[in-house]
């Protein structure tokens, strides 16, 4: 009798032990919580990339999926000269002002995030468009958006060549003077002139020349009329088509900047003469 009772007991709680086995435990779903982000992008030595240069376009992607998070465009003002190019600057200052363009973003996150955050820009000037990128730790419920937010910086400068217009086609004249003429501004639209922060004797300002693959002489430039405007004279020997490089670079910062324009100039009549 006790043998019987005890086989039934043990039956019993095998019974229970299997049905505690097949309920599935509930498992809560993580918290989202909301993670606030604000995001700068500077051009380097200089001011804000905003609205006047189409903005930088910002990336927040999950480093270790490649999702990405977040992504938009900065809009705002370059911000105040004065602030952001004191010097010396003091640790943590803080360059915004209310109208310092920015990219502002909320995000939930569930746990503590790697990422990777890139910016590109300026957008309105695409051929002198660079791209940076950081890689941070993104903590829930942290606040990213304060004081100078998340700043990124890119290096360069915007270099529009007005003359020659890249293809023209003109009679070659070996006396004729050719017209360069180059707009050129930090990427955040501050322009390169003797009456702004950023003076053209720091810059080294060239104008090359290549005949094909040739190089044909390099011209330093001259600020022009306007403040970002430069200019050079350049005399073609011969006929042919010209290729017209401008380029700005930093000797302190490293950082520099090239725009390309091209030139064809045809063989003159007394030219086409003396070949026959």
């Amino acid at each position: 009798m006790p043998e019987i009772l005890i086989m039934r007991a043990f039956a019993l709680l095998t019974s229970v032990a299997a049905l505690c086995l097949s309920i599935p435990l509930a498992t809560p779903a993580m918290a989202q919580v909301e993670t606030p982000m604000t995001v700068r992008v500077m051009a380097k030595d200089a001011k804000f990339i905003g609205t006047s240069m189409g903005g930088a376009h910002v990336v927040i992607r999950d480093k270790m999926t490649g999702d990405i998070i977040a992504n938009g465009v900065t809009h705002g003002g370059t911000g105040d000269t004065k602030k952001i190019m004191a010097s010396p600057r003091a640790r943590d200052a803080v360059l915004v002002d209310d109208d310092s363009a920015k990219f502002d973003v909320s995000v939930d996150l569930a746990h503590p995030v790697p990422v990777t955050i890139s910016a590109t820009g300026p957008m309105i000037a695409r051929g002198n468009a660079v791209t940076t990128s950081m890689d941070m730790i993104l903590i829930p419920g942290k606040d990213y958006s304060t004081g100078n937010g998340i700043l990124l910086e890119l290096p360069g400068f915007s270099i529009d060549i007005v003359a020659p217009v890249a293809g023209q086609t003109a009679a070659h004249d070996p006396n004729k003077i050719i017209d360069i003429t180059a707009n050129i501004t930090k990427l955040c639209g501050c322009a390169v002139g003797t009456d702004t922060a950023w003076d053209p004797s720091r810059y080294d300002i060239e104008m090359a020349l290549y005949k094909g693959s040739v190089p044909a002489g390099t011209i330093k430039m001259q600020p022009g009329k306007t403040a970002g405007e430069f200019v050079a004279k350049a005399r073609m020997p011969e006929p042919g088509t010209y290729q017209i490089y401008v380029t700005a670079f930093d000797p302190m910062t490293k950082e520099g900047g090239m725009a390309a324009s091209s030139i064809v100039l045809t063989p003159s009549d007394q030219e086409k003469t003396a070949q026959k």
